[in-house]
Protein backbone atom coordinates (compact mmCIF):
# COMPACT_ATOMS: atom_id res chain seq x y z
CA UNK A 1 0.00 0.00 0.00
CA UNK A 2 1.05 3.55 -0.53
CA UNK A 3 -0.40 5.51 2.34
CA UNK A 4 -2.37 8.59 1.40
CA UNK A 5 -2.45 7.80 -2.30
CA UNK A 6 -4.38 4.61 -1.58
CA UNK A 7 -7.23 6.85 -0.50
CA UNK A 8 -7.36 8.52 -3.87
CA UNK A 9 -5.87 11.05 -6.19
CA UNK A 10 -7.11 13.00 -9.21
CA UNK A 11 -7.37 10.75 -12.26
CA UNK A 12 -4.02 10.92 -14.02
CA UNK A 13 -5.40 11.67 -17.48
CA UNK A 14 -7.36 14.64 -16.13
CA UNK A 15 -4.06 16.35 -15.28
CA UNK A 16 -3.57 17.05 -18.99
CA UNK A 17 -6.24 19.75 -18.73
CA UNK A 18 -3.79 21.93 -16.80
CA UNK A 19 -1.39 22.23 -19.74
CA UNK A 20 -4.00 23.38 -22.27
CA UNK A 21 -3.77 27.06 -21.24
CA UNK A 22 0.01 26.74 -20.86
CA UNK A 23 0.33 25.63 -24.49
CA UNK A 24 -1.83 28.52 -25.64
CA UNK A 25 0.09 31.06 -23.59
CA UNK A 26 3.37 29.77 -25.03
CA UNK A 27 2.01 30.44 -28.55
CA UNK A 28 3.31 27.14 -29.85
CA UNK A 29 6.84 27.52 -28.50
CA UNK A 30 6.45 24.39 -26.38
CA UNK A 31 5.70 20.81 -27.35
CA UNK A 32 2.08 20.02 -26.56
CA UNK A 33 2.90 16.29 -26.57
CA UNK A 34 5.68 16.97 -24.08
CA UNK A 35 3.41 19.05 -21.84
CA UNK A 36 0.77 16.31 -21.80
CA UNK A 37 3.32 13.56 -21.12
CA UNK A 38 4.85 15.65 -18.34
CA UNK A 39 1.47 16.35 -16.75
CA UNK A 40 0.98 12.59 -16.32
CA UNK A 41 4.59 11.55 -15.68
CA UNK A 42 4.55 11.83 -11.84
CA UNK A 43 1.79 9.20 -11.68
CA UNK A 44 3.25 6.85 -14.31
CA UNK A 45 5.16 4.70 -11.77
CA UNK A 46 1.90 3.97 -9.94
CA UNK A 47 0.59 2.19 -13.03
CA UNK A 48 3.68 -0.01 -12.90
CA UNK A 49 3.03 -0.59 -9.17
CA UNK A 50 6.29 1.24 -8.38
CA UNK A 51 4.85 3.39 -5.62
CA UNK A 52 8.28 4.30 -4.23
CA UNK A 53 9.31 5.77 -7.58
CA UNK A 54 5.93 7.46 -7.84
CA UNK A 55 6.43 9.23 -4.54
CA UNK A 56 9.89 10.37 -5.64
CA UNK A 57 8.48 11.59 -8.96
CA UNK A 58 6.25 13.95 -6.99
CA UNK A 59 9.25 15.77 -5.46
CA UNK A 60 11.13 18.72 -7.03
CA UNK A 61 14.15 16.51 -7.74
CA UNK A 62 11.90 13.76 -9.04
CA UNK A 63 10.34 16.01 -11.65
CA UNK A 64 13.79 16.34 -13.22
CA UNK A 65 15.34 12.94 -12.55
CA UNK A 66 12.23 10.77 -12.97
CA UNK A 67 9.50 12.67 -14.79
CA UNK A 68 11.58 13.91 -17.72
CA UNK A 69 13.00 10.44 -18.54
CA UNK A 70 9.58 8.83 -18.03
CA UNK A 71 7.93 11.38 -20.29
CA UNK A 72 10.55 10.88 -22.99
CA UNK A 73 10.18 7.09 -22.81
CA UNK A 74 6.38 7.35 -22.99
CA UNK A 75 6.55 9.54 -26.09
CA UNK A 76 9.14 7.31 -27.74
CA UNK A 77 6.86 4.31 -27.17
CA UNK A 78 3.89 6.24 -28.51
CA UNK A 79 5.72 7.13 -31.70
CA UNK A 80 7.26 3.67 -32.09
CA UNK A 81 3.80 2.08 -31.86
CA UNK A 82 1.88 4.84 -33.61
CA UNK A 83 0.95 2.83 -36.73
CA UNK A 84 -0.90 -0.03 -34.99
CA UNK A 85 -2.33 2.29 -32.32
CA UNK A 86 -3.79 4.60 -34.95
CA UNK A 87 -4.91 1.77 -37.24
CA UNK A 88 -7.29 0.37 -34.61
CA UNK A 89 -9.06 3.71 -34.07
CA UNK A 90 -12.39 4.44 -35.79
CA UNK A 91 -12.86 7.60 -37.82
CA UNK A 92 -12.52 10.54 -37.39
CA UNK A 93 -10.08 9.73 -34.60
CA UNK A 94 -7.91 7.67 -36.93
CA UNK A 95 -7.42 10.52 -39.39
CA UNK A 96 -6.75 13.07 -36.63
CA UNK A 97 -4.18 10.96 -34.80
CA UNK A 98 -2.54 9.82 -38.02
CA UNK A 99 -1.81 13.45 -38.86
CA UNK A 100 -0.85 14.39 -35.29
CA UNK A 101 1.62 11.52 -34.88
CA UNK A 102 3.30 12.06 -38.23
CA UNK A 103 7.00 12.56 -37.31
CA UNK A 104 7.02 15.66 -39.52
CA UNK A 105 4.10 17.23 -37.66
CA UNK A 106 4.79 19.99 -35.10
CA UNK A 107 3.13 18.10 -32.24
CA UNK A 108 6.34 16.56 -30.93
CA UNK A 109 8.47 19.67 -30.49
CA UNK A 110 6.86 22.69 -32.08
CA UNK A 111 7.99 24.93 -33.61
CA UNK A 112 11.32 23.09 -33.95
CA UNK A 113 10.68 19.55 -35.26
CA UNK A 114 13.24 16.96 -34.25
CA UNK A 115 13.86 16.19 -37.90
CA UNK A 116 15.14 19.71 -38.51
CA UNK A 117 17.19 20.63 -35.44
CA UNK A 118 17.48 17.59 -33.17
CA UNK A 119 19.34 19.23 -30.27
CA UNK A 120 16.91 22.13 -30.00
CA UNK A 121 13.97 19.79 -30.49
CA UNK A 122 15.03 17.53 -27.61
CA UNK A 123 15.63 20.56 -25.37
CA UNK A 124 12.17 21.95 -26.12
CA UNK A 125 10.63 18.53 -25.54
CA UNK A 126 12.43 18.01 -22.21
CA UNK A 127 11.49 21.50 -21.00
CA UNK A 128 7.87 20.88 -21.98
CA UNK A 129 7.80 17.61 -20.03
CA UNK A 130 9.29 19.34 -16.98
CA UNK A 131 6.76 22.17 -17.10
CA UNK A 132 3.96 19.65 -17.49
CA UNK A 133 5.21 17.77 -14.43
CA UNK A 134 5.22 21.00 -12.42
CA UNK A 135 1.55 21.58 -13.27
CA UNK A 136 0.87 18.10 -11.88
CA UNK A 137 2.71 18.91 -8.64
CA UNK A 138 0.82 22.20 -8.32
CA UNK A 139 -2.50 20.40 -8.84
CA UNK A 140 -1.65 17.78 -6.23
CA UNK A 141 -0.64 20.51 -3.78
CA UNK A 142 -4.33 21.43 -3.64
CA UNK A 143 -5.76 17.92 -3.48
CA UNK A 144 -3.52 15.89 -1.14
CA UNK A 145 -3.21 15.99 2.63
CA UNK A 146 0.53 16.63 2.39
CA UNK A 147 0.10 19.22 -0.37
CA UNK A 148 1.48 22.71 0.30
CA UNK A 149 -1.83 24.47 -0.30
CA UNK A 150 -3.76 22.01 1.88
CA UNK A 151 -1.23 22.45 4.69
CA UNK A 152 -1.60 26.24 4.47
CA UNK A 153 -5.41 26.06 4.55
CA UNK A 154 -6.30 23.93 7.59
CA UNK A 155 -10.02 23.90 6.78
CA UNK A 156 -9.26 21.65 3.80
CA UNK A 157 -7.98 19.04 6.23
CA UNK A 158 -11.25 18.95 8.13
CA UNK A 159 -13.19 15.72 7.57
CA UNK A 160 -16.56 15.44 5.95
CA UNK A 161 -19.25 15.01 8.64
CA UNK A 162 -19.29 11.48 9.99
CA UNK A 163 -16.15 10.37 8.15
CA UNK A 164 -12.37 10.55 8.37
CA UNK A 165 -12.16 11.78 4.77
CA UNK A 166 -10.72 15.29 4.50
CA UNK A 167 -12.36 18.04 2.46
CA UNK A 168 -9.34 18.04 0.16
CA UNK A 169 -10.47 14.62 -1.01
CA UNK A 170 -13.55 16.33 -2.40
CA UNK A 171 -11.23 18.51 -4.46
CA UNK A 172 -9.73 15.35 -5.92
CA UNK A 173 -13.09 14.23 -7.27
CA UNK A 174 -14.13 17.71 -8.33
CA UNK A 175 -10.86 18.41 -10.13
CA UNK A 176 -11.06 15.04 -11.86
CA UNK A 177 -14.55 15.82 -13.15
CA UNK A 178 -13.63 19.35 -14.25
CA UNK A 179 -10.33 18.27 -15.82
CA UNK A 180 -11.94 15.42 -17.73
CA UNK A 181 -14.73 17.70 -18.95
CA UNK A 182 -12.17 20.24 -20.19
CA UNK A 183 -10.32 17.52 -22.09
CA UNK A 184 -13.53 16.27 -23.71
CA UNK A 185 -14.39 19.78 -24.90
CA UNK A 186 -10.86 20.43 -26.17
CA UNK A 187 -10.70 17.05 -27.90
CA UNK A 188 -14.06 17.54 -29.62
CA UNK A 189 -12.91 20.94 -30.83
CA UNK A 190 -9.67 19.39 -32.12
CA UNK A 191 -11.65 16.79 -34.08
CA UNK A 192 -14.04 19.26 -35.71
CA UNK A 193 -11.80 20.30 -38.63
CA UNK A 194 -10.99 16.66 -39.45
CA UNK A 195 -12.79 15.38 -42.54
CA UNK A 196 -11.72 11.75 -42.96
CA UNK A 197 -12.34 9.73 -46.08
CA UNK A 198 -15.53 7.73 -45.66
CA UNK A 199 -15.23 3.98 -45.76
CA UNK A 200 -16.29 0.73 -44.18
CA UNK A 201 -14.40 -1.21 -41.54
CA UNK A 202 -15.10 0.80 -38.41
CA UNK A 203 -17.59 -1.71 -37.04
CA UNK A 204 -14.92 -4.07 -35.73
CA UNK A 205 -12.98 -1.13 -34.34
CA UNK A 206 -15.91 0.03 -32.20
CA UNK A 207 -16.56 -3.56 -31.13
CA UNK A 208 -12.91 -4.02 -30.17
CA UNK A 209 -12.88 -0.79 -28.16
CA UNK A 210 -16.05 -1.79 -26.33
CA UNK A 211 -14.66 -5.25 -25.60
CA UNK A 212 -11.43 -3.76 -24.23
CA UNK A 213 -13.40 -1.42 -21.97
CA UNK A 214 -15.66 -4.18 -20.63
CA UNK A 215 -12.84 -6.66 -20.00
CA UNK A 216 -10.65 -3.98 -18.40
CA UNK A 217 -13.53 -2.97 -16.12
CA UNK A 218 -14.05 -6.57 -15.02
CA UNK A 219 -10.35 -7.10 -14.32
CA UNK A 220 -10.03 -3.79 -12.48
CA UNK A 221 -13.11 -4.41 -10.35
CA UNK A 222 -11.91 -7.85 -9.30
CA UNK A 223 -8.43 -6.76 -8.25
CA UNK A 224 -9.57 -3.48 -6.69
CA UNK A 225 -12.21 -5.27 -4.64
CA UNK A 226 -9.52 -7.55 -3.25
CA UNK A 227 -7.36 -4.58 -2.29
CA UNK A 228 -10.26 -2.81 -0.59
CA UNK A 229 -11.20 -5.72 1.69
CA UNK A 230 -8.69 -4.63 4.34
CA UNK A 231 -10.50 -1.30 4.78
CA UNK A 232 -13.97 -0.31 5.91
CA UNK A 233 -16.64 2.21 4.96
CA UNK A 234 -15.79 5.26 2.89
CA UNK A 235 -12.06 4.49 2.99
CA UNK A 236 -12.70 1.09 1.42
CA UNK A 237 -14.70 2.76 -1.33
CA UNK A 238 -11.92 5.25 -2.04
CA UNK A 239 -9.30 2.49 -2.14
CA UNK A 240 -11.53 0.54 -4.53
CA UNK A 241 -11.93 3.55 -6.82
CA UNK A 242 -8.24 4.46 -6.71
CA UNK A 243 -6.98 0.95 -7.35
CA UNK A 244 -9.74 0.39 -9.88
CA UNK A 245 -8.55 3.41 -11.85
CA UNK A 246 -4.98 2.09 -11.82
CA UNK A 247 -5.88 -1.46 -12.81
CA UNK A 248 -8.49 -0.34 -15.31
CA UNK A 249 -6.19 2.08 -17.12
CA UNK A 250 -3.36 -0.45 -17.33
CA UNK A 251 -5.68 -3.28 -18.38
CA UNK A 252 -7.33 -1.21 -21.10
CA UNK A 253 -3.99 0.02 -22.42
CA UNK A 254 -2.55 -3.49 -22.64
CA UNK A 255 -5.72 -4.95 -24.17
CA UNK A 256 -6.00 -2.18 -26.75
CA UNK A 257 -2.31 -2.48 -27.60
CA UNK A 258 -2.66 -6.24 -28.12
CA UNK A 259 -5.73 -5.81 -30.34
CA UNK A 260 -4.12 -2.99 -32.31
CA UNK A 261 -0.90 -4.90 -32.98
CA UNK A 262 -2.83 -8.06 -33.94
CA UNK A 263 -5.12 -6.17 -36.32
CA UNK A 264 -2.27 -4.21 -37.87
CA UNK A 265 -0.19 -7.38 -38.35
CA UNK A 266 -3.11 -9.17 -40.02
CA UNK A 267 -3.60 -6.26 -42.41
CA UNK A 268 0.06 -6.28 -43.39
CA UNK A 269 -0.06 -10.02 -44.06
CA UNK A 270 -3.12 -9.62 -46.29
CA UNK A 271 -1.37 -6.91 -48.23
Amino acid sequence: MIGGHDRGMPWTLAHAAAVVPLQRWSRGRLSFAGLVAGSMAPDMPYYLLRFDLGQFAHTPAGTVLACVPLGLIALLLLYALREPLVFALPQPHRAAWSAALDPRAPLLASPTPLLGRPAMGVAVLALSILLGAWTHIAWDACTHGTGWVVEQLPFLQQPFPGTTIGLYHGLQELSTIVGTAVLVVVYRGWLKPVVPARGSGDGWRYAALLACIVVAAIIASAFAAGDATTFNGVVALRVFLFRGALYGTVSFALLYLAVAIAAFTCRERRE
